[in-house]
């Protein structure tokens, strides 16, 4: 599925570190954002957290407005991470009536100049989200995707 690629993600707003990461912790459905970063700065990240709370409203997770406390962390993330390029995945998800939020950064790829001016090898997938408008993670639809 998906781990952090960086010593440190956040956890409930908890920071801890990348190797005692279980990924088991996110469980059931969730909605997600994954934002890039340049030069140690956030890209569109109001953007990106107006997007996140927009699926959660549409989705089946129970959750208050958090903005400003996804957007803190982001920036402590980025504060105490020597990265100055890369993406953060954030995942917001509910177990048991708990709400859990997780923020870390993932592995990413973005073209070289020559893919640039070359291109790329691109597959298609057909298939059709439940719900296109809201960001809600499909293993299934995934795991389709990689074969």
């Amino acid at each position: 599925m998906f781990k952090p690629e960086r010593k440190y993600y956040i956890q409930n707003g908890e920071f801890h570190e990348s190797k005692r990461f279980d990924v088991s912790t996110i469980q059931g459905q969730f909605v997600y954002e994954v934002i890039r970063i340049i030069s140690g700065k956030a890209v569109f990240l109001n953007d990106h957290i107006d997007r996140l709370m927009s699926s959660l409203q549409q989705s089946i997770i129970n959750a208050s407005s958090r903005d400003l406390e996804i957007q803190q962390q982001v920036k402590k993330l980025l504060d105490i991470t020597p990265a100055q390029d890369g993406n953060i995945m954030l995942c917001l998800s509910e177990k048991d009536n708990q709400f859990h939020s997780f923020i870390f950064f993932i592995e990413h790829h973005y073209p070289s100049e020559d893919e640039y001016i070359n291109g790329v090898e691109v597959r298609s997938l057909k298939a059709t989200r439940n719900n296109p408008n809201a960001k809600i993670w499909n293993d299934t639809l995934r795991k389709q995707a990689e074969t």
